[in-house]
């Protein structure tokens, strides 16, 4: 009798000791987390402009185009910034334009073609985008202010 209550005991103890509610893993994050306040600099673009082919990979050799400065930040609120090539820093706004947050327009305001001019504002758009925890990859367009339109595939991953 005495073994049958110690072997019952000691079940008892085995059971209540080895059965804690594990805890739940943590939410995936949202795509508005892993994009906001990063800084996502150029690390693979290619792009068509004035029917001629740019490429540029960071730390690439044989690149047409220099993005090294190219740097866009995505803040709460749908503001930002972005760095140009010859490192000037111009203020954005921002907004996914779909419901599955694969498409983004943004503005760089007084901004044209590289350099900064008052009142002029570039509306980019991303479409394809894929946003993960340390880079991003997505299709750009957007028209200069002299109607030239500009088609590219980029990749960006934080500093």
């Amino acid at each position: 009798m005495r073994s049958s209550y110690l072997i019952t005991l000691m079940l008892f103890l085995a059971l209540a000791t080895g059965c804690q509610k594990e805890e739940d893993p943590p939410p995936d994050p949202t795509k508005e987390e892993l994009l906001l306040d990063k800084s996502w600099s150029a690390s693979e673009i290619t792009f068509v402009s004035d029917n001629a082919l740019r490429y540029y990979k960071r730390g690439g050799s044989s690149n047409t185009w220099d993005f090294t400065y190219d740097v866009i930040s995505f803040k709460t609120g749908g503001t930002g910034t972005y760095q140009n090539l010859q490192n000037s820093v111009f203020n954005i706004t921002w907004q996914f334009i779909d419901a599955a947050k694969t498409r983004i327009r943004f503005t760089i305001y007084d901004y044209d073609k590289g350099i900064r001019k008052p009142g002029t504002n570039l509306v980019v758009n991303w479409e394809n985008l894929v946003i993960a925890a340390t880079s991003i990859s997505y299709s750009e367009i957007y028209t200069n202010s002299d109607n030239k339109s500009i088609i590219s595939a980029g990749n960006r991953a934080t500093l």
